[in-house]
């Protein structure tokens, strides 16, 4: 009786670590996979009656999906990342080789990575995110997860300040995409590099407004900035998350102006139009707007 149990145990314990794969004729094989590649699938086969194993090789084409076993601690980091950095680096290694696979939880894994490297702002783990965006980007199985590692990307080259690169893929996006996240992302993403470059140009001419040149540059650059971050809420009004981050753009961008009424009066309508969004709990914390002190930016020098 000690025996059985304990064989039981033991057998429930390797299922539980199995891989699955799914054959195109209906069978199921369990077991551990060895190798994946593109000219055979070798795999260590567990028998029905658990009494032994077989080493299989399969042809790709034979194969319909595989239902890969989960690793050690891969739950565990998927549910709290910051906990298990490490550990979830590691998952990326190990399994980002599966990303083509259907059914594979790879790209996940990339996800998850990427935004735990961004949330960091750390400029070294903002290009790890990049890396990993862009190979799910390429490589995932999954739709859903190719445009999401985009929009990763495209906040990763926000993050180190690569402008020309952001605006270009955003740009491309747009004119490419009919993903509608995928095309509210990419809005964004041109509305806040357009915004950081007129944030430059302040830094670069800071007696701006005694050149008339310059003044007249400086009223494009801002009616630009401002007519990007408004033109999402007003055409996408639905997208909640991403029409109220367009909108917190707004109020930055007629904070940064000095514009103290605008931006209040953009604050209301965030707070109006869009209460439960995380740009909208933002604009509640942030402290009063102060005024400019000279002539506002929206009138013409």
């Amino acid at each position: 009786m000690r025996h059985c149990l304990a064989m039981l145990l033991l057998l429930a314990g390797v299922a539980a670590a199995q891989d699955v794969v799914h054959l195109q004729d209906g069978r199921v094989l369990h077991g551990r996979l060895e190798r994946l590649a593109s000219r055979e699938i070798l795999m260590v086969e567990t028998l029905a009656d658990g009494r032994g194993t077989v080493q299989r090789s399969l042809p790709p084409d034979q194969v319909r999906f595989i239902d890969f076993a989960q690793l050690p601690g891969e739950k565990e980091a998927l549910a709290k990342p910051a906990a298990h950095e490490h550990r979830l680096l590691d998952l990326w290694q190990e399994k980002s080789v599966h990303l083509g696979q259907p059914a594979s939880n790879a790209g996940e894994i990339g996800l998850v990575l990427m935004q735990e490297c961004l949330r960091r702002g750390d400029p070294l783990l903002a290009e790890r995110a990049l890396r990993v965006g862009d190979l799910v980007a390429r490589e995932d199985w999954n739709p859903r997860r190719r445009s999401e590692a985009r929009r990763g990307c495209l906040r990763a080259l926000l993050q180190l300040r690569r402008l020309d690169e952001a605006v270009a893929e955003a740009e491309r996006l747009a004119n490419s995409e009919d993903d509608p996240d995928l095309l509210l992302e990419a809005g964004l993403v041109l509305a806040q590099a357009e915004f950081e470059r007129l944030r430059q140009f302040e830094t670069q001419h800071p007696r701006w407004r005694e050149n008339p040149e310059h003044a007249a540059e400086r009223l494009q650059r801002y009616h630009r900035t401002l007519d990007l971050f408004l033109r999402l809420p007003l055409f996408h009004g639905t997208e909640d998350e991403r029409a109220a981050q367009a909108l917190w753009g707004a109020v930055q961008v007629h904070r940064f102006a000095g514009e103290s009424q605008a931006a209040q009066d953009r604050t209301r309508d965030l707070l109006a139009l869009y209460p439960g969004t995380a740009a909208a709990h933002d604009a509640a914390q942030a402290p009063p707007a102060t005024p400019a002190h000279a002539t506002p930016p929206a009138s013409p020098p």
